[in-house]
């Protein structure tokens, strides 16, 4: 517990509520009841207490159950994803974009973070840059956790649209970027006190999907 802490990043005004997370414990923990989060507002991410969002409860509410008494850290992310006028890459004030800034400047990263919800109809340059910045989380030793979407596996429909027959598994954003990582690692180097070095073949597999 000294060591390990565990962040909720939640977009779209989505937080919870302390009472009500007492509640939950209180009826099916009762001897995890004095557990409690942290909320950090980025990028104008809204909180209000008294109004809290059904999915950010259930997402503390379940980590929390889970994890207890690993600390909690909710991050309540403002802004609308958005694309630069110049670009096909997030504009300022992308959600995603100001999360991953004030994440990778942290000098020291939560171990492992957990994404709220998926969002469909990510253009694509902004799915490129994120999944990118995913890596740089990647590369300092953090683990991220992605919903997975609302509708099952691909909406019910999972066979691959090239008339093939296959299965395939389709997430909603930014779930494939694991995929990306998963690959990309292979080529990958990264620079640590001046020196380039390759990651292990163990990083590898522990960033596989």
């Amino acid at each position: 517990m000294d060591r390990n802490k565990l962040g909720i990043a939640a977009y779209r005004n989505q937080y919870p509520t302390q009472a009500d997370l007492t509640t939950f414990m209180t009826k099916f923990w009762s001897s995890a009841v004095d557990t409690t989060f942290t909320i950090v507002q980025i990028n104008g991410g809204s909180y209000d207490p008294k109004r809290p969002r059904t999915e950010a409860n259930i997402d503390i509410q379940y980590t929390e159950a889970i994890a207890y008494p690993t600390p909690h850290i909710f991050y309540s992310i403002g802004g609308q994803v958005q694309l630069s006028p110049d670009s096909n890459k997030p504009a300022p004030g992308d959600p995603f974009l100001e999360w991953f800034k004030y994440a990778l400047d942290q000098q020291k990263i939560l171990q492992t973070i957990t994404t709220l919800v998926g969002i469909e109809g990510s253009p694509a340059g902004i799915c490129n840059a994120v999944c990118n910045l995913y890596l740089q989380l990647g590369a300092r030793g953090v683990g991220v956790i992605f919903a997975s979407g609302d509708h099952d596996v691909d909406r019910g429909d999972c066979k691959a649209k090239d008339g093939s027959g296959k299965i395939q598994f389709s997430p909603v954003f930014p779930a494939p970027c694991t995929c990306v990582i998963h690959l990309t690692l292979e080529a990958v180097q990264y620079t640590n006190a001046g020196t380039s070095r390759s990651l292990s073949p163990r990083f590898h597999r522990s960033l596989g999907h």
